[in-house]
């Protein structure tokens, strides 16, 4: 059963989670399982290759990239200038019909310990199983 989804993410990127008040997430993602309460999971893969973290879904949408800009302006881990530069990097006629999956989280967590995994992570994530979860040895 999904449970979730584990993400990539620069250390940098992260730490606007824990030190600077921001819990909203974007992404372009065709995980289209995701709901409120399920988890997702932070990977510092450049720097460490570890999971270092958690929240929980208070919200999900497909949004496009204006929309977030407007709604979550203050909340979004992206500033607005490095949103338009992600945007345009992955912009095509082919992408156009592409929202921004876009996740506002609660009870962020950073692990006390980095957690290694057996499986390296895709740019592109992986759902989260409850399998795999319970597998995980979280201390928080």
């Amino acid at each position: 059963m999904i449970i979730g989804a584990i993400f990539p993410l620069k250390k940098d990127l992260w730490l606007r989670f824990l030190e600077g008040g921001k819990n909203v997430f974007v992404k372009f993602s065709k995980m289209n399982k995701l709901e409120k309460d399920h988890k997702i999971l932070f990977y510092s893969a450049r720097e460490i290759n570890a999971l270092i973290g958690e929240g929980t879904i208070k919200f999900v949408s497909s949004m496009a990239a204006d929309d977030v800009r407007e709604k979550y302006k203050s909340t979004l881990f992206l500033t607005s200038s490095e949103l338009s530069n992600y945007v345009s990097k992955r912009w095509s006629e082919s992408s156009k019909k592409w929202k921004l999956l876009t996740i506002e989280l609660k009870n962020i967590i950073k692990y006390e310990k980095p957690i290694k995994l057996l499986k390296p992570i895709t740019v592109a994530g992986y759902y989260l199983t409850d399998e795999m979860y319970s597998k995980l040895k979280i201390t928080i």
